[in-house]
């Protein structure tokens, strides 16, 4: 009976830690048709996104705000360094952010925009959305463009 308990309990846990796996993408940004040589890689699982730029050694962490088979969403934030967000929970949110190259992120007038991944698991997609407006602390509700549209493909040994 201890034998079968410690079969049953070591796979609960094997199957807990395998949900946890970073799922790792290498995304070609697209625009306007033409894609560009450069790479952007993005890595997830059930909390966290992290969207790696090689060419500017950029690297932007994200909350995810929601996760399901068909997209996975991040929190809104801005990328000024050491800001504090509010989230829709209510909780305030610090964020660590390492952008050596504004150019190549996208640009540094909008450090202080809000700022979101969203991931389409489905078609193979993913986007970076930048506020219209930067945070003012009165404004609530945010109109979103897209900054980047990326094609992805998993690399290694990640789940899509």
């Amino acid at each position: 009976m201890k034998k079968l308990l410690g079969i049953v309990v070591l796979s609960i846990l094997f199957c807990q830690s395998a949900n946890a796996v970073m799922t790792k993408l290498k995304c070609k940004d697209i625009i306007m048709g033409i894609a560009f040589d450069d790479y952007i890689y993005i890595n997830f699982d059930e909390k966290i996104i992290q969207v790696f730029q090689g060419s500017g050694g950029n690297k932007v962490e994200f909350f995810v705000k929601k996760i399901d088979e068909y997209v996975v969403e991040s929190e809104a934030r801005p990328l000024v360094e050491g800001s504090k967000y509010k989230s829709k929970s209510g909780e305030y949110k610090k964020y660590t952010t390492y952008i050596s190259d504004w150019t190549e992120w996208w640009s540094s007038d909008f450090k202080d925009h809000l700022w979101l991944v969203k991931i389409d698991r489905l078609q193979g997609f993913a986007g970076i959305g930048v506020s219209e407006e930067p945070i003012d602390g009165k404004t609530e509700k945010f109109n979103i463009d897209d900054a980047y549209t990326m094609e992805c493909k998993k690399r290694g040994t990640s789940k899509f």
